[in-house]
């Protein structure tokens, strides 16, 4: 049970990492950046490499936007049941340290209780690992079919993933132009899934 409470521990400190950075980049940033990525300097004949920044894509990705609504209330269940788990332990503790049991009945009704706060724990925490690697599998097959498509449109030889390299000249980063044609495919997909109910 400590592992996976530590396991919910890093969950929530997912989520709160995610919303955290979940701010609105401002109009005019948007556009600077925007039109960093239409106006790209290559050198002739040389290969064209740019790269994204996976942390910023993540802030400014719709998915992950919504996504971490649903991870945050997972892991405040998580933590919940956690907590009403340890409270109802204690107590038994307490009890039973007091000689505050008058029968066998009553010390194995808690134990019983504590059975199934532990066991309801245990599903939240199995559902809510099963939604992170959901989202991480949706978030990653999105990124790269759309990076696919991107790399063809735009005719870059290579993206990179910032978070493997030391020094960037940032008018290669096409983050936000990524960005902008995820949220804009995740939007239609959207309209897609509205019109089928």
């Amino acid at each position: 049970m400590k592992k996976n409470f530590t396991f919910a521990l890093s969950l929530v400190a997912v989520v709160a990492m995610i919303i955290s950075c979940n701010k609105q980049p401002n109009k005019q940033d948007e556009r600077q950046k925007a039109q960093q990525s239409a106006s790209l300097d290559f050198p002739q004949n040389g290969m064209r490499i740019v790269y994204i920044d996976v942390d910023s894509l993540t802030r400014e990705y719709d998915l992950s936007k919504d996504r971490a609504v649903l991870l945050e209330k997972a892991s405040q269940e998580v933590e919940d049941a956690a907590m009403e788990a340890q409270k109802v332990k204690d107590n038994i503790e307490y009890k039973y340290s007091k000689n505050m049991y008058t029968s066998q009945a009553q010390f194995e009704q808690d134990q019983a209780r504590l059975q199934r706060l532990a066991a309801d724990y245990e599903k939240k925490l199995r559902a809510a690992q099963e939604l992170q690697a959901e989202y991480q599998q949706t978030f990653m097959d999105s990124v790269t079919n759309y990076l696919k498509v991107y790399q063809e449109e735009k005719q870059f030889d290579l993206i990179l993933n910032s978070s493997v390299l030391m020094q960037l000249n940032p008018k290669y980063d096409v983050t936000h132009d990524v960005a902008v044609g995820l949220n804009n495919r995740y939007k239609k997909s959207e309209v897609k899934a509205e019109e089928k109910k």
